[in-house]
């Protein structure tokens, strides 16, 4: 099934009901149901700059049509969008990881974070990844071997991955992590125990057992 597909299955006017206390309202054309298929099906598709999804969309147009758009939204609305629904989305891919485990019981849970660049955003902050010093935000995952994403936790790029472990922790059978993760506290709580080179993944991880 196409990410488009899933997400018109999952984003429905019932579950908007469910996790909105109240409904927020945008333009004309872009409801909250329009706003929310998008910034999941950017998620679930693994696009996590508003330009590339821009362009994206732009040069598939029948994506835009699937998910009920009469037109593509500008970069700078989809940044809004992003700030304006972050406890709707996080809500969603939440519950979307949880259906994900209670069909497949993944073996394997692995924790890694991605730099999201971006000079231009006043709120973005200067931080380090293997690549060197870059501003902007961090997206925090916790996926299965095949890359599904189970859980997740956007954050300044000069957020610690260790300061967000306990928000993307699930139960699986082993997990690992890269060195961002190797902390005394997640040690003490039994979440990292020992290196292994057995990852799915990546070879700078932490294998719980």
């Amino acid at each position: 099934m196409k990410a488009e597909e899933v997400v018109n299955k999952i984003i429905t006017s019932d579950l908007i009901n469910r996790i909105t206390k109240q409904r927020k309202v945008g333009r004309k054309g872009y409801n909250l149901e329009l706003r929310l298929k998008l910034l999941v099906y950017a998620f679930l598709k693994g696009i996590h700059s508003n330009r590339a999804l821009v362009l994206h969309l732009q040069n598939n147009p029948q994506i835009l049509k699937t998910l009920g758009f009469k037109s593509c939204p500008g970069r700078r609305t989809i940044d809004r969008w992003k700030k304006s629904l972050d406890e709707e989305l996080h809500v969603i891919i939440t519950l979307l990881g949880d259906k994900y485990i209670e069909l497949n019981n993944p073996e394997w849970s692995i924790y890694d974070s991605t730099p999201i660049k971006d000079e231009m955003d006043i709120e973005g902050k200067i931080g380090y990844n293997s690549e060197g010093m870059f501003k902007g935000f961090k997206l925090h995952l916790a996926v299965d071997k095949l890359g599904i994403p189970l859980r997740a936790e956007f954050t300044t790029a000069n957020t610690h991955d260790c300061k967000v472990a306990d928000k993307l922790l699930v139960c699986t059978k082993k997990s690992c992590a890269d060195a961002g993760y190797d902390s005394k506290d997640l040690k003490s709580d039994g979440i990292i125990r020992k290196r292994t080179n057995n990852c799915p993944q990546s070879k700078k991880i932490r294998e719980e057992k």
